[in-house]
């Protein structure tokens, strides 16, 4: 992005703030130069930020954000496909470990890989749903098109749904296609997003298990069949150390 389009996009970005619009800047600003801030006073220590400390607390006290609008800004930001190309949308949710924040507002337990053998899997804090723009050349970066809380009284799959609902109107009119993991792979996340108009490709479990339709009735006396054949998902073997010999030689 160059410097022109930069400034156009900041100049968006802050039109999406309401109270507390400067202090709201300065501390977007600061976050994004200060890399080895730790603390919201090291924050208020750096020269993009022109206001006194206290201004940061009462920014995040009082700051309100249009989320919607907001949305609106990183959507027609966002990449798009070269021609012939198809846009890729991925979407997870990724804990944020909120451990001595004993009175932040809606702290739950979150699911936290890696721990300790024996420790117990979960930690005090937050979860966020983000969706993003995969680039077409491999790479860490990503472009964000939305990443909202997860409340407590939602679910990573309702929260992703209304996220990918919100957001296609705002792109390209293609299909993208959307990848998500194995949470979403769910018989809850196909139903919540079988009429948007995007094609997914979705992880699920190993020992997932697939029905196909009943079969016709038989006319025999008795309870009709409600499922057809089961495909086990263990039992489909697409990629062994055997085939990858094969197709290296």
């Amino acid at each position: 992005m160059d410097g022109s389009r930069l400034a156009q996009f900041r100049t968006a970005v802050v039109g999406c703030f309401g109270a507390a619009r400067a202090a709201l800047s300065d501390l977007c600003d600061a976050l994004a130069t200060e890399v080895s801030a730790r603390s919201l006073p090291e924050l208020s220590t750096s020269p993009f930020f022109r206001r006194r400390w206290s201004s940061i607390y009462k920014g995040l006290s009082r700051g309100r954000i249009d989320r919607r609008a907001l949305r609106e800004v990183f959507a027609q930001a966002a990449p798009r496909p070269a021609a012939g190309k198809r846009l890729v949308l991925a979407l997870d949710a990724s804990p944020m470990v909120r451990r001595q924040a004993r009175t932040a507002a809606d702290r739950t337990l979150v699911h936290v890989p890696n721990m300790p053998e024996g420790a117990a899997p979960v930690l005090p804090g937050w979860q966020c749903s983000t969706l993003v723009v995969v680039p077409e050349a491999a790479s860490s970066w990503v472009h964000v098109l939305d990443n909202p809380r997860i409340p407590s009284t939602e679910t990573a799959v309702s929260v992703g749904a209304a996220q990918v609902r919100a957001i296609l109107p705002l792109l390209v009119p293609e299909r993208p296609l959307l990848l998500a993991d194995g949470g979403y792979g769910t018989a809850a996340w196909l139903q919540a997003t079988a009429d948007l108009a995007v094609d997914q490709l979705l992880r699920v479990a190993r020992n997932r298990v697939f029905y196909r339709p009943a079969p016709p009735r038989t006319g025999r006396r008795g309870r009709p069949r409600k499922d057809g054949a089961p495909f086990k998902c263990k039992d489909c073997l697409l990629y062994t150390s055997d085939a990858a010999d094969d197709l290296t030689r």
